[in-house]
């Protein structure tokens, strides 16, 4: 029988593929062309991004070296510092790793990010940063109860 930390993160990793899966299959069907789903309000529509959150401009070296090391650090904190008998945790570890795998696998293989999610005047944006930005804000909501150390008032 499988102990629960052992089966959280079994479904901290089918998270984490199902996310970074999922946002490359929308990026290559993002390839072919723009798609209304709600008027103009919410489009399916193609952008290179070669710059990092929000298009802010980086060289792609940077923000590559980047992803890499808060993927790794991030990884070895969630490890360390988290309770993996919690199911948040690898709820919120499968958004945040497999977003940040996406976006960091088009760099490396495009030279930029593609993003697809247009959203009326937001910026354009795609499934991996969504899925970044869910996990960061149940991170904060939820640590507390999934932190190892808790902090004494």
């Amino acid at each position: 029988m499988m102990t629960p930390d052992i089966k959280n993160k079994m479904i901290g990793l089918g998270l984490f593929l199902s996310v970074f899966a999922v946002d490359l299959i929308i990026k290559y069907l993002a390839t072919d062309g723009d798609y209304q789903i709600f008027g103009s309000f919410l489009e399916l529509s193609y952008h290179e991004n070669t710059g990092i959150a929000f298009s802010l401009p980086i060289p792609i070296w940077i923000s590559s070296v980047l992803s890499v090391l808060l993927l790794g650090v991030g990884s070895y904190a969630a490890g360390r510092y988290l309770n993996w008998n919690k199911l948040m945790t690898p709820v919120i570890f499968g958004l945040v790793a497999g977003g940040a795998l996406g976006n960091l696998f088009d760099r490396v293989m495009h030279g930029y990010v593609i993003d697809y999610i247009a959203i009326w005047k937001w910026p354009v944006f795609n499934l991996a940063d969504a899925a970044i930005f869910v996990g960061a804000v149940l991170l904060v909501i939820f640590y507390d109860k999934i932190a190892l150390v808790k902090n004494k008032k």
